[in-house]
């Protein structure tokens, strides 16, 4: 949610400033792995990324948002880390500089050196009937790194997940701005300490004493996990 709102802050105000832009959603994405191959998997795809921007293909990006996601096939128990790319990119890009779906492929087969045509979606950010488009790309953009139904499954071998983790993602960087987008990130992002966020209120809104679309009182709990329970009480 935190992500998602700064994200829509940012792309509200390139909009402002570089109405010219258009927007491209990318994933990118390859076989999945054991959790002991993990670490250097998640070294590979971000390292592969980095070698991708530095393509000429990648020369009509004027910024992106990139975030890391692992999902887990609970049958194989094997792990899938790929990359949700936001690209904002110049008007030239359709005409001249455009890269296709299969463009893309060979791009992301050619940096990680595959010997396969891996798995990669792309689309168009466009104008939708109902709503803001660039919230929705926050949103969409924004993705959580891990799914807490992957993370938690069928209740068994959590403590061997949280260890897997722990262990591929520890002093990553999940989320990361690039270009233009960078510099107007750094604009308008509020720089508060994580301790003291609400992480509640993220937009600041405040919708008073009643629910804004039942209109039902709303009242503040407090939750503290009961070991003895097991769960959260309030």
């Amino acid at each position: 949610m935190k992500l998602a709102a700064e994200a829509s802050l940012v792309l509200h105000q390139a909009a402002a400033e570089h109405p010219e832009w258009s927007y491209v959603l990318l994933t990118l994405t390859q076989r999945n792995v054991p959790g002991v191959d993990l670490p250097g998997e998640i070294s590979r795809v971000l390292h592969g990324w980095g070698l991708l921007r530095q393509r000429e293909e990648f020369r009509a990006v004027a910024g992106w948002l990139r975030t890391l996601e692992l999902t887990l096939n609970l049958h194989t128990g094997e792990w899938h880390p790929h990359i949700h790319a936001l690209l904002a990119v110049e008007p030239d890009y359709w005409h001249k500089r455009y890269v296709s779906h299969a463009g893309w492929v060979t791009l992301w087969r050619d940096v990680l050196r595959l010997d396969y045509d891996p798995s990669v979606e792309v689309h168009r950010v466009r104008a939708r009937h109902h709503g803001d488009p660039l919230d929705a790309v926050a949103r969409e953009a924004a993705t959580y790194t891990v799914k807490d139904g992957d993370l938690v499954g069928d209740g068994t071998d959590i403590i061997v997940r949280v260890a897997v983790l722990d262990a591929a993602l520890r002093g990553r960087r999940l989320v990361g701005w690039g270009g233009a987008l960078r510099e107007i990130a750094r604009r308008v992002r509020t720089e508060v300490p994580e301790a003291e966020e609400d992480l509640v209120r993220i937009t600041g809104e405040d919708h008073g004493p009643t629910c804004p679309i039942c209109r039902s009182g709303l009242v503040e709990h407090i939750y503290s996990w009961v070991q003895a329970a097991r769960q959260y009480i309030g």
